[in-house]
Protein backbone atom coordinates (compact mmCIF):
# COMPACT_ATOMS: atom_id res chain seq x y z
CA UNK A 1 0.00 0.00 0.00
CA UNK A 2 2.82 2.40 0.86
CA UNK A 3 4.67 1.68 -2.49
CA UNK A 4 1.17 2.88 -4.47
CA UNK A 5 0.80 5.88 -2.29
CA UNK A 6 4.15 6.52 -2.96
CA UNK A 7 3.47 6.06 -6.71
CA UNK A 8 0.74 8.21 -6.05
CA UNK A 9 2.89 11.62 -5.05
CA UNK A 10 4.86 10.98 -7.80
CA UNK A 11 2.54 11.15 -10.02
CA UNK A 12 0.42 13.58 -9.12
CA UNK A 13 3.60 15.83 -8.45
CA UNK A 14 2.97 15.99 -4.97
CA UNK A 15 5.87 14.14 -3.18
CA UNK A 16 9.24 15.76 -2.43
CA UNK A 17 12.80 14.95 -3.15
CA UNK A 18 13.95 11.37 -1.61
CA UNK A 19 10.66 10.89 -1.19
CA UNK A 20 10.28 13.81 1.38
CA UNK A 21 7.19 14.92 3.99
CA UNK A 22 7.56 18.30 1.96
CA UNK A 23 4.13 17.92 0.03
CA UNK A 24 4.49 19.64 -3.30
CA UNK A 25 2.90 20.32 -6.64
CA UNK A 26 3.76 21.93 -9.98
CA UNK A 27 3.56 25.98 -10.07
CA UNK A 28 0.40 26.78 -11.40
CA UNK A 29 0.29 29.07 -14.94
CA UNK A 30 0.83 33.44 -14.74
CA UNK A 31 -2.69 34.58 -13.54
CA UNK A 32 -3.24 35.95 -16.61
CA UNK A 33 -3.11 32.90 -18.27
CA UNK A 34 -6.59 30.77 -19.05
CA UNK A 35 -6.76 27.27 -17.39
CA UNK A 36 -7.23 24.18 -18.98
CA UNK A 37 -9.84 21.77 -17.49
CA UNK A 38 -9.58 18.19 -17.66
CA UNK A 39 -12.91 16.64 -19.59
CA UNK A 40 -12.38 13.16 -17.54
CA UNK A 41 -12.13 14.45 -13.59
CA UNK A 42 -13.93 16.65 -11.60
CA UNK A 43 -13.32 17.09 -7.75
CA UNK A 44 -15.25 17.19 -4.35
CA UNK A 45 -14.15 20.62 -3.30
CA UNK A 46 -16.23 20.86 0.17
CA UNK A 47 -19.72 19.80 -1.07
CA UNK A 48 -19.44 21.25 -4.48
CA UNK A 49 -17.97 19.38 -7.33
CA UNK A 50 -15.94 20.98 -9.78
CA UNK A 51 -13.52 20.33 -13.20
CA UNK A 52 -9.89 19.10 -12.46
CA UNK A 53 -7.12 21.23 -14.01
CA UNK A 54 -5.91 19.46 -16.94
CA UNK A 55 -2.39 19.05 -15.83
CA UNK A 56 -3.35 16.84 -12.98
CA UNK A 57 -4.83 14.10 -14.83
CA UNK A 58 -2.28 12.16 -14.85
CA UNK A 59 -2.31 10.71 -11.67
CA UNK A 60 -5.46 10.98 -11.01
CA UNK A 61 -6.79 7.36 -12.29
CA UNK A 62 -4.55 6.02 -9.33
CA UNK A 63 -6.99 7.90 -6.85
CA UNK A 64 -10.37 7.38 -9.17
CA UNK A 65 -10.95 4.30 -6.97
CA UNK A 66 -14.58 3.43 -8.49
CA UNK A 67 -13.49 4.92 -12.03
CA UNK A 68 -16.78 7.42 -11.84
CA UNK A 69 -14.56 10.56 -12.57
CA UNK A 70 -14.73 12.03 -9.28
CA UNK A 71 -11.42 12.55 -6.97
CA UNK A 72 -13.86 12.50 -3.64
CA UNK A 73 -13.36 13.71 -0.52
CA UNK A 74 -12.77 9.98 0.22
CA UNK A 75 -10.26 9.39 -2.47
CA UNK A 76 -8.04 12.55 -2.27
CA UNK A 77 -7.82 11.98 1.85
CA UNK A 78 -5.61 8.38 0.76
CA UNK A 79 -2.83 11.22 -0.29
CA UNK A 80 -2.77 12.31 3.45
CA UNK A 81 -3.06 8.86 5.50
CA UNK A 82 0.47 7.61 5.02
CA UNK A 83 2.53 11.23 4.24
CA UNK A 84 5.99 10.02 4.48
CA UNK A 85 8.04 11.73 7.76
CA UNK A 86 5.17 10.75 10.49
CA UNK A 87 3.63 14.40 10.33
CA UNK A 88 0.54 14.86 12.21
CA UNK A 89 -1.80 16.24 10.04
CA UNK A 90 -5.34 16.93 10.08
CA UNK A 91 -6.60 15.21 6.69
CA UNK A 92 -9.95 17.26 6.32
CA UNK A 93 -8.01 20.06 6.02
CA UNK A 94 -4.90 18.96 3.90
CA UNK A 95 -7.37 17.37 1.56
CA UNK A 96 -9.46 20.48 1.09
CA UNK A 97 -5.76 22.38 -0.01
CA UNK A 98 -5.07 19.91 -2.58
CA UNK A 99 -8.98 20.32 -3.63
CA UNK A 100 -8.45 23.86 -4.22
CA UNK A 101 -4.80 23.32 -5.62
CA UNK A 102 -6.81 20.49 -8.18
CA UNK A 103 -9.18 22.71 -9.17
CA UNK A 104 -7.61 26.19 -9.41
CA UNK A 105 -9.89 27.64 -7.17
CA UNK A 106 -9.07 30.17 -3.88
CA UNK A 107 -9.07 28.78 -0.04
CA UNK A 108 -12.17 28.44 1.38
CA UNK A 109 -10.07 29.82 4.80
CA UNK A 110 -8.24 32.77 3.24
CA UNK A 111 -10.57 35.61 5.16
CA UNK A 112 -10.01 34.35 8.34
CA UNK A 113 -5.54 34.84 7.37
CA UNK A 114 -4.42 38.45 7.26
CA UNK A 115 -2.77 39.47 3.76
CA UNK A 116 0.43 41.08 3.49
CA UNK A 117 -1.02 44.25 3.38
CA UNK A 118 -2.82 43.72 6.59
CA UNK A 119 0.43 41.94 8.09
CA UNK A 120 2.20 45.51 7.33
CA UNK A 121 -0.10 47.48 8.62
CA UNK A 122 -0.40 45.32 12.16
CA UNK A 123 3.42 46.22 12.44
CA UNK A 124 2.54 49.97 11.42
CA UNK A 125 -0.05 49.95 14.25
CA UNK A 126 2.23 47.87 17.22
CA UNK A 127 5.01 50.70 16.37
CA UNK A 128 1.96 53.25 17.65
CA UNK A 129 1.39 51.44 20.34
CA UNK A 130 4.99 51.10 21.77
CA UNK A 131 7.07 54.10 19.83
CA UNK A 132 9.80 53.49 23.11
CA UNK A 133 10.19 49.50 22.51
CA UNK A 134 9.56 49.26 18.35
CA UNK A 135 10.83 49.87 15.23
CA UNK A 136 10.61 48.46 11.73
CA UNK A 137 13.51 47.66 9.08
CA UNK A 138 13.37 47.14 5.72
CA UNK A 139 15.75 44.06 5.16
CA UNK A 140 15.33 44.35 1.05
CA UNK A 141 13.22 44.08 -1.93
CA UNK A 142 11.32 40.86 -3.10
CA UNK A 143 11.47 40.04 -6.96
CA UNK A 144 7.83 41.66 -7.21
CA UNK A 145 8.97 44.62 -5.35
CA UNK A 146 7.89 44.14 -1.46
CA UNK A 147 9.38 45.58 1.49
CA UNK A 148 11.36 42.55 3.46
CA UNK A 149 10.19 44.32 7.03
CA UNK A 150 11.98 42.90 10.06
CA UNK A 151 10.41 44.38 13.39
CA UNK A 152 13.16 45.23 16.47
CA UNK A 153 11.78 44.99 19.97
CA UNK A 154 13.72 46.68 22.11
CA UNK A 155 14.20 50.04 24.25
CA UNK A 156 17.10 51.89 24.18
CA UNK A 157 20.26 51.87 21.47
CA UNK A 158 21.32 48.75 19.87
CA UNK A 159 24.13 47.28 21.93
CA UNK A 160 26.44 44.07 20.86
CA UNK A 161 26.79 42.53 24.59
CA UNK A 162 23.19 42.36 24.56
CA UNK A 163 22.20 39.13 23.21
CA UNK A 164 19.53 39.31 20.84
CA UNK A 165 16.75 36.66 18.96
CA UNK A 166 15.34 36.59 15.97
CA UNK A 167 12.44 34.74 15.04
CA UNK A 168 11.19 34.01 11.25
CA UNK A 169 7.95 32.79 9.77
CA UNK A 170 6.58 32.58 6.74
CA UNK A 171 9.48 31.20 4.38
CA UNK A 172 6.97 29.02 2.55
CA UNK A 173 4.25 30.70 1.10
CA UNK A 174 1.10 28.66 2.11
CA UNK A 175 1.96 27.98 5.52
CA UNK A 176 -0.27 30.52 6.88
CA UNK A 177 -0.40 29.95 10.51
CA UNK A 178 3.35 30.88 10.59
CA UNK A 179 2.52 34.52 10.57
CA UNK A 180 -0.01 34.51 12.77
CA UNK A 181 1.74 32.96 15.83
CA UNK A 182 4.92 35.08 14.93
CA UNK A 183 2.39 37.81 15.07
CA UNK A 184 0.80 36.65 18.20
CA UNK A 185 4.31 36.35 19.96
CA UNK A 186 4.87 40.05 19.01
CA UNK A 187 1.99 40.98 21.61
CA UNK A 188 2.75 38.17 24.06
CA UNK A 189 6.14 39.72 24.71
CA UNK A 190 4.82 43.01 24.81
CA UNK A 191 1.66 42.60 26.89
CA UNK A 192 1.94 40.16 29.24
CA UNK A 193 3.78 41.00 32.43
CA UNK A 194 4.90 37.55 32.72
CA UNK A 195 7.49 38.32 30.20
CA UNK A 196 8.83 41.52 31.20
CA UNK A 197 11.89 39.89 32.37
CA UNK A 198 12.69 38.74 28.48
CA UNK A 199 12.29 42.14 27.46
CA UNK A 200 14.99 43.14 29.46
CA UNK A 201 17.17 39.93 28.76
CA UNK A 202 17.08 40.29 24.63
CA UNK A 203 16.49 42.16 21.83
CA UNK A 204 14.33 40.56 19.53
CA UNK A 205 14.55 40.80 15.80
CA UNK A 206 11.17 39.31 13.98
CA UNK A 207 10.27 38.97 10.74
CA UNK A 208 6.64 37.32 10.35
CA UNK A 209 6.35 37.53 6.70
CA UNK A 210 9.55 36.21 5.07
CA UNK A 211 8.04 35.40 1.68
CA UNK A 212 5.34 37.76 1.18
CA UNK A 213 4.91 37.70 -3.07
CA UNK A 214 4.69 33.95 -2.66
CA UNK A 215 2.29 34.38 0.36
CA UNK A 216 -0.06 36.65 -1.76
CA UNK A 217 0.42 34.10 -4.37
CA UNK A 218 -1.08 31.55 -2.59
CA UNK A 219 -3.85 33.65 -0.95
CA UNK A 220 -4.74 34.58 -4.36
CA UNK A 221 -4.24 32.46 -7.08
CA UNK A 222 -2.57 28.24 -5.37
CA UNK A 223 -3.27 28.13 -2.35
CA UNK A 224 -0.64 25.11 -1.75
CA UNK A 225 1.83 27.67 -3.23
CA UNK A 226 5.48 27.15 -1.39
CA UNK A 227 8.20 28.86 -3.16
CA UNK A 228 9.04 32.57 -3.89
CA UNK A 229 7.83 34.24 -6.77
CA UNK A 230 11.51 34.79 -9.09
CA UNK A 231 11.07 34.11 -12.64
CA UNK A 232 14.27 31.30 -12.91
CA UNK A 233 13.31 31.18 -16.62
CA UNK A 234 10.60 31.53 -19.40
CA UNK A 235 8.42 28.93 -18.05
CA UNK A 236 9.79 27.50 -14.12
CA UNK A 237 8.43 30.27 -11.01
CA UNK A 238 9.70 30.16 -7.40
CA UNK A 239 13.17 28.90 -5.26
CA UNK A 240 12.49 27.25 -2.13
CA UNK A 241 13.78 29.56 0.27
CA UNK A 242 14.49 27.11 2.96
CA UNK A 243 17.29 25.30 0.25
CA UNK A 244 18.69 28.35 -0.72
CA UNK A 245 20.97 29.08 2.65
CA UNK A 246 24.95 29.12 2.09
CA UNK A 247 25.61 26.22 4.44
CA UNK A 248 25.10 22.79 2.92
CA UNK A 249 23.96 23.90 -0.34
CA UNK A 250 24.34 20.50 -1.78
CA UNK A 251 25.46 17.33 -0.88
CA UNK A 252 28.90 16.56 -2.25
CA UNK A 253 27.49 13.71 -4.98
CA UNK A 254 24.84 15.78 -5.42
CA UNK A 255 25.60 18.04 -8.90
CA UNK A 256 23.59 20.87 -10.21
CA UNK A 257 23.69 19.50 -13.74
CA UNK A 258 21.54 16.03 -13.09
CA UNK A 259 18.92 15.81 -11.64
CA UNK A 260 18.83 12.24 -10.82
CA UNK A 261 21.22 12.53 -7.92
CA UNK A 262 19.15 15.11 -6.15
CA UNK A 263 19.14 14.69 -2.52
CA UNK A 264 17.59 17.34 0.20
CA UNK A 265 16.78 19.83 -2.60
CA UNK A 266 15.96 19.97 -6.28
CA UNK A 267 17.94 21.09 -9.23
CA UNK A 268 14.96 20.97 -11.64
CA UNK A 269 13.66 24.42 -11.36
CA UNK A 270 9.65 22.86 -11.83
CA UNK A 271 10.21 20.86 -8.35
CA UNK A 272 8.47 22.95 -5.20
CA UNK A 273 12.05 21.87 -3.50
CA UNK A 274 13.80 23.77 -6.31
CA UNK A 275 17.16 25.18 -4.51
CA UNK A 276 18.04 27.80 -6.96
CA UNK A 277 20.62 28.68 -9.16
CA UNK A 278 23.21 28.98 -6.87
CA UNK A 279 23.53 29.26 -2.58
CA UNK A 280 22.43 32.39 -1.68
CA UNK A 281 20.36 33.19 -4.59
CA UNK A 282 17.07 35.13 -3.66
CA UNK A 283 16.54 37.96 -1.77
CA UNK A 284 14.29 37.00 0.43
CA UNK A 285 17.54 34.56 1.56
CA UNK A 286 19.64 37.44 1.49
CA UNK A 287 17.59 39.54 3.79
CA UNK A 288 17.66 36.75 6.63
CA UNK A 289 21.01 35.80 5.62
CA UNK A 290 22.06 39.43 6.96
CA UNK A 291 19.54 39.25 9.81
CA UNK A 292 21.90 36.79 11.06
CA UNK A 293 25.22 38.91 10.70
CA UNK A 294 23.70 40.89 14.12
CA UNK A 295 26.29 41.24 16.69
CA UNK A 296 24.98 39.29 19.48
CA UNK A 297 22.39 37.12 17.93
CA UNK A 298 22.13 34.01 20.24
CA UNK A 299 19.73 32.19 18.59
CA UNK A 300 16.45 32.03 15.71
CA UNK A 301 13.60 30.36 15.59
CA UNK A 302 12.37 29.47 11.85
CA UNK A 303 8.29 29.02 12.19
CA UNK A 304 6.99 26.54 9.54
CA UNK A 305 3.63 24.45 9.46
CA UNK A 306 2.70 21.62 9.56
CA UNK A 307 3.57 18.31 11.29
CA UNK A 308 3.78 19.16 14.93
CA UNK A 309 7.59 18.75 14.98
CA UNK A 310 10.44 20.56 17.17
CA UNK A 311 13.02 19.96 14.66
CA UNK A 312 17.15 20.59 15.43
CA UNK A 313 19.82 20.57 12.58
CA UNK A 314 20.97 17.59 10.85
CA UNK A 315 24.36 18.31 9.98
CA UNK A 316 27.51 18.24 12.57
CA UNK A 317 26.47 20.92 15.33
CA UNK A 318 28.71 23.84 16.39
CA UNK A 319 26.26 24.55 18.74
CA UNK A 320 26.38 21.96 21.80
CA UNK A 321 24.20 19.24 21.74
CA UNK A 322 23.36 19.99 25.04
CA UNK A 323 21.53 23.45 24.17
CA UNK A 324 19.16 21.85 21.26
CA UNK A 325 17.90 18.92 23.87
CA UNK A 326 17.22 21.54 26.89
CA UNK A 327 15.41 23.85 23.84
CA UNK A 328 13.69 20.99 22.84
CA UNK A 329 13.10 19.81 26.28
CA UNK A 330 11.62 23.33 27.40
CA UNK A 331 9.42 23.52 24.42
CA UNK A 332 7.92 20.09 24.37
CA UNK A 333 7.11 20.61 27.92
CA UNK A 334 4.77 23.59 27.12
CA UNK A 335 3.57 21.86 23.71
CA UNK A 336 1.98 18.79 25.55
CA UNK A 337 2.24 15.00 23.49
CA UNK A 338 0.76 15.87 19.64
CA UNK A 339 4.34 17.24 19.25
CA UNK A 340 8.10 15.77 19.18
CA UNK A 341 11.53 16.55 18.69
CA UNK A 342 13.77 15.57 16.31
CA UNK A 343 16.52 15.82 14.06
CA UNK A 344 16.23 16.58 10.54
CA UNK A 345 18.18 13.56 9.89
CA UNK A 346 15.41 11.63 11.00
CA UNK A 347 12.63 13.14 9.22
CA UNK A 348 13.58 13.24 5.91
CA UNK A 349 16.89 14.34 3.38
CA UNK A 350 16.94 18.08 3.91
CA UNK A 351 20.19 21.00 2.28
CA UNK A 352 20.36 24.79 2.63
CA UNK A 353 18.38 25.54 5.32
CA UNK A 354 18.43 28.33 7.73
CA UNK A 355 18.61 26.16 10.88
CA UNK A 356 21.69 24.82 9.43
CA UNK A 357 22.79 27.70 8.65
CA UNK A 358 22.35 29.57 11.49
CA UNK A 359 24.10 26.57 13.75
CA UNK A 360 27.57 27.16 11.31
CA UNK A 361 27.45 30.46 12.89
CA UNK A 362 27.29 28.94 16.35
CA UNK A 363 23.48 30.54 16.54
CA UNK A 364 21.29 28.02 17.90
CA UNK A 365 18.41 27.15 15.06
CA UNK A 366 15.34 25.51 15.69
CA UNK A 367 12.96 24.82 12.78
CA UNK A 368 8.93 24.95 14.79
CA UNK A 369 6.32 22.90 12.71
CA UNK A 370 3.28 24.44 14.28
CA UNK A 371 -0.40 22.58 13.43
CA UNK A 372 -1.54 19.76 11.45
CA UNK A 373 -2.38 21.71 8.18
CA UNK A 374 -0.63 24.52 5.94
CA UNK A 375 -4.00 26.59 6.15
CA UNK A 376 -5.75 24.97 9.56
CA UNK A 377 -9.40 26.06 9.31
CA UNK A 378 -10.61 28.91 11.24
CA UNK A 379 -11.70 27.00 14.45
CA UNK A 380 -8.22 26.18 15.37
CA UNK A 381 -6.27 29.36 13.94
CA UNK A 382 -6.12 30.58 17.79
CA UNK A 383 -5.79 27.07 19.14
CA UNK A 384 -2.71 27.12 17.41
CA UNK A 385 -1.50 30.44 17.27
CA UNK A 386 -1.52 29.74 21.40
CA UNK A 387 0.16 26.80 21.08
CA UNK A 388 3.24 27.95 18.95
CA UNK A 389 3.50 31.44 21.12
CA UNK A 390 4.00 28.83 24.02
CA UNK A 391 6.71 27.12 22.20
CA UNK A 392 8.41 30.32 20.90
CA UNK A 393 8.43 31.77 24.55
CA UNK A 394 9.75 28.56 25.98
CA UNK A 395 12.39 28.44 23.31
CA UNK A 396 13.56 32.25 24.54
CA UNK A 397 14.10 31.17 27.90
CA UNK A 398 16.00 28.46 26.68
CA UNK A 399 18.41 31.07 25.60
CA UNK A 400 18.54 33.31 29.31
CA UNK A 401 21.86 31.55 30.17
CA UNK A 402 23.80 31.37 27.21
CA UNK A 403 24.69 35.11 26.68
CA UNK A 404 26.34 36.50 23.89
CA UNK A 405 28.09 33.67 21.49
CA UNK A 406 31.15 34.26 19.81
CA UNK A 407 29.51 33.79 16.08
CA UNK A 408 31.44 33.19 12.86
CA UNK A 409 32.16 35.84 10.99
CA UNK A 410 31.53 35.75 7.36
CA UNK A 411 31.36 38.12 4.36
CA UNK A 412 28.36 38.77 2.50
CA UNK A 413 26.97 36.13 0.55
CA UNK A 414 29.79 34.04 1.20
CA UNK A 415 29.23 30.01 0.58
CA UNK A 416 30.28 28.00 3.24
CA UNK A 417 30.63 24.55 1.93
Amino acid sequence: MKILLVSMFVSLGLLGVNGSAEVVGPPLPPRDEVPRYSQRYTVQVGQDRLPMLERFERGAKNLDKNRDGLLSNKELAKLAEDLPGDLRVDVGDYTLGIAHQFTGTLSTYRGAYLSAQEIENRLKELVAMYPERLTVTTLGKTPEGRALQALRIGAGERSVNRPKVAIVAGQHAREWIAPQVALQTVEALLADPENADLLERFEFWVVPLANPDGYEFSRDVNPMWRKNRRHDTAHQVGIDLNRNFPYFFRQENDTDSDTEDDWGASDHPASDQYRGPSANSEPETQAIVDLLALEGLTGVIDLHGFGCKVVLPNKGHRVDEAIYQRAAKDMLEVLGSDYEALHYKDLYPITGTLTDYADHLNIVGITFEIGTSFQPRPSKIREYSDTGTRGVLAFIRTLQNRGVPQTIKRRSGEYMP
